[in-house]
C-alpha cells in the first residue's frame, strides 16, 4: 500500500483503527523487514533470537504504534518523521479537527494542512497533514 493509498484511507476514515495503524507503519517502512521477521494474526512482528550459553532463548518484537488512536504516538511519528518541522498546529471548530504542520525548507517554509473540511479525530488530521508533508516536494505554498 502506498502513501497515496494511506492517505486516502485516512481521510475517509471516522475513527483510528489497528489496521490503519498496521498499514501506516509499514508504508512508513517502521515494520523490520528481512526473513527472520514473521508476521503474527495480532498484527506483530517477531523474530526469534539464538539462544545463549544457558540455552534461553530470547525473542524481539515490533508492534505498531496506535497513531490513529493515541494523539501522544500521532505526535511522536511526526516528530520522528519530521524532525526539521518548525510548528504543528491542531485546531478545533464545531467537532471538526484541523492540523498544520510548518516544515522549513530552505529559503522558505512549506505548509502542510488536512484539508479544508477537517477530520472528525485530531490524530487523523495530524496524520494527514504528516502524509501531506511527506509526499509533497517541498514547493512553497501559500
Amino acid at each position: 500500500m502506498t502513501l497515496a493509498d494511506i492517505l486516502k484511507r485516512l481521510r475517509e476514515a471516522t475513527e483510528g483503527s489497528h489496521t490503519l495503524d498496521e498499514e501506516l507503519a509499514v508504508a512508513l517502512g517502521l515494520v523490520p523487514t528481512g526473513p527472520e521477521w514473521k508476521k503474527t494474526a495480532v498484527g506483530t512482528w517477531h523474530k526469534n533470537l539464538r539462544l545463549d550459553e544457558s540455552g534461553a532463548r530470547y525473542d524481539a518484537c515490533f508492534q505498531p504504534g496506535r497513531y490513529t488512536d493515541s494523539l501522544d504516538a500521532a505526535i511522536a511519528l511526526v516528530e520522528r518523521m519530521l524532525p526539521d518541522r518548525e510548528s504543528i498546529k491542531l485546531l478545533e471548530d464545531a467537532g471538526r479537527w484541523f492540523c498544520e504542520i510548518r516544515v522549513y525548507v530552505p529559503c522558505h517554509f512549506v505548509k502542510f494542512t488536512a484539508g479544508e473540511e477537517g477530520c472528525p479525530a485530531p490524530t487523523l488530521a495530524l496524520l494527514i497533514a504528516l502524509l501531506e508533508a511527506l509526499s509533497d516536494k517541498g514547493e512553497p505554498k501559500p
